[in-house]
């Protein structure tokens, strides 16, 4: 009998110990980059992931000397990847018009529409905390993130969550952005990309992956004052 987890496991633990022992200069440690990757075998169908959640529960790869630290383990039923999403993201103005011009400062509606193209099957889309989707601002053809939504928000609840489509329904995601980036300042007339997504693996680190739960990057203008 083959039992896949246990290297893993020990691994894990075996980390822990590290982080735990070794901080007698260091206040903090990081052990994220140790376990990326999924932890799945070629043999089963299902994808697990462990998530690191700190005192605030906040999900975070920085722990202080002696925090508890939180494990969350999420296991995915990968039949799932199989399931088609049609996602596009309209850009908004304030006089609730679709465009891709704006004027500097104008408030700009961000409003994402995810559709399950499936006219027979429920699909399920599975998140391991509150936060469902997202959106970002780019420079034009980077990864350079200049804003993203959940940066600004409330730390999210560390509860697994699922979303439901029923056979061809379409969800929308809205929010509002003020042309404010994440550094506190107002980001120059000029040209950028934005998306919004359902939150996949690694939607942080790789905010433009190609995944049919994201928009394809819409190109827009911030106008000169």
């Amino acid at each position: 009998m083959t039992r896949p987890a246990l290297p893993r496991i020990v691994t894990v633990l075996g980390l822990m110990a590290v982080c735990l022992g070794a901080a007698t200069t260091d206040n903090s440690c990081s052990i994220r980059d140790f376990l990326k990757g999924n932890g799945n075998n070629d043999n089963q169908s299902f994808v697990t992931q462990l998530a690191l959640i700190n005192a605030n529960q906040q999900e975070t790869d920085t722990f202080d000397f002696g925090e508890r630290i939180t494990m969350q383990l999420t296991v995915r039923n990968t039949s799932s990847d199989n399931q088609s999403f049609v996602t596009q993201l309209a850009l908004i103005n304030a006089n609730q018009q679709e465009t891709d011009t704006f004027d500097f400062g104008e408030r700009i509606t961000m409003q994402l529409t995810v559709r399950n193209t499936s006219s027979d099957n429920t699909a399920e889309v599975q998140f391991p905390t509150t936060r469902t989707s997202d959106f970002v601002v780019v420079d034009p053809n980077s990864n350079a993130v200049l804003w993203k939504w959940s940066t600004s928000q409330p730390a999210f609840a560390a509860t697994p969550t699922t979303l439901t489509f029923q056979p061809g329904e379409t969800k929308t995601f809205t929010v509002t952005w003020n042309q404010v980036g994440d550094n506190g300042a107002a980001v120059n007339p000029g040209t950028y990309e934005a998306r919004g997504v359902l939150v996949y693996d690694d939607f942080d680190l790789s905010p433009l992956e190609s995944n049919n739960l994201g928009s394809s990057p819409t190109q827009f203008t911030i106008s000169r004052p």
